[in-house]
């Protein structure tokens, strides 16, 4: 019957609160997230200069790879995806989801933290 079921006790200065009540699932279609610029896709010149010092092709040590910072693996995938996609960013699911996609391909080890901070 759908009926909400409150249960309160009390022992002293000590209190005791259960609501039973039915479950109302609520599910947002598009969700609206705030976005941070962190200037990955169009960075200053400075920041642009610090990620092409890491050639990511001739590193080819695991540690070394792994110490590499995440908005770097991030500014190489959006020139990449850039390249290949008509200097677009990727803008259905689908896409984003190849996009991921294409960030985890630049893992030497698949538990590679700067790769998955970069997701």
């Amino acid at each position: 019957q759908k009926i909400p079921l409150f249960i309160p006790r009390a022992y002293g200065l000590v209190g005791y609160w259960r609501s039973v009540l039915p479950e109302v699932t609520i599910v947002e279609s598009k969700p609206e997230f705030p976005k941070e610029d962190f200037r990955i896709t169009h960075p200053f010149p400075e920041l642009e200069a610090f990620a092409n010092a890491y050639d990511l092709e001739a590193i080819t040590d695991k540690k070394e790879h792994s110490r590499i910072p995440a908005f770097v693996l991030l500014i190489h995938a959006v020139k990449r995806w850039r390249a290949s996609h008509g200097g677009t960013m990727p803008k259905t699911s689908k896409e984003k989801q190849e996009f991921k996609d294409a960030i985890y391909s630049l893992a030497l080890s698949p538990d590679e933290e700067n790769v998955l901070e970069a997701v």
